[in-house]
């Protein structure tokens, strides 16, 4: 039997969730895959339970499906303030489409700022990234999000020291070198890698790669003509 009502999820921590379904039963199970997939919308609730590994569905109200947002409104007004909550939007329905206030994208900010997921939580976010493909439109609005965007130099400092040791694969080197022929660089772009690469040491052993590197090059363009 299809049972409708409003629900609370507990994550961990006293960190906790408001919802309202019209089918309890069908709306906790697509919860819980959402989270395990590590594909959950409400990325806060991702994050604890990532953490705490805490997931306790109760019902707090069964009603008919028509007094559903009301319902879930009332219970979103009592709790939403509590800093255990991981509610988005304060309003019951559907966040599709609203726009966060400064204050609001501020306070997720500094909630996340900071959190550092277990490296086994990492691991599992990277095996199920693993194949997939985005689309280009995905591909485009996440170059157009990164444009103009600033990195701090404690970041630049922190992906090179990660970057550091790697040796990538021959496949994922002609990947790379295919996804690159053709491409022109702006006047712009050259001149912002000579400015960063001016005055730089490069180690000997830099050098010898280098140079090796040329010789195959040209070797490999002789053999062409």
């Amino acid at each position: 039997m299809k049972i409708s009502g409003i629900y609370q999820i507990e994550l961990g921590n006293g960190h906790f969730y408001i919802g309202s379904a019209v089918n309890l039963e069908t709306r906790e199970r697509q919860h819980r895959i959402d989270l395990k997939n590590q594909s959950h919308c409400n990325k806060v609730a991702q994050r604890c339970w990532n953490k705490y590994g805490l997931f306790k569905f109760s019902v707090l109200e069964e009603c008919e499906k028509d007094a559903l947002i009301a319902r879930e409104q009332f219970y979103l007004d009592q709790h939403f303030s509590s800093a255990k909550n991981v509610n988005i939007a304060p309003v019951a329905g559907s966040s599709l489409g609203i726009i966060r206030s400064l204050e609001t994208r501020v306070k997720i900010g500094a909630w996340q700022k900071g959190r550092k997921l277990p490296l086994e939580t990492r691991a599992k976010m990277s095996a199920s990234a693993k194949g997939k493909k985005r689309s280009a439109e995905h591909r485009a609005n996440l170059s157009a999000s990164l444009k103009g965007r600033i990195t701090s130099a404690e970041t630049r400092a922190k992906l090179s020291e990660n970057a550091k040791g790697k040796t990538h694969s021959l496949a994922t080197r002609e990947k790379m070198s295919a996804a690159n022929k053709g491409k022109t660089l702006s006047a712009e772009h050259r001149a912002k890698i000579a400015a960063a690469a001016k005055g730089r040491i490069v180690s000997v052993e830099t050098r010898a790669k280098l140079s090796q590197a040329g010789f195959r090059r040209s070797r490999t363009l002789q053999w062409q003509v």
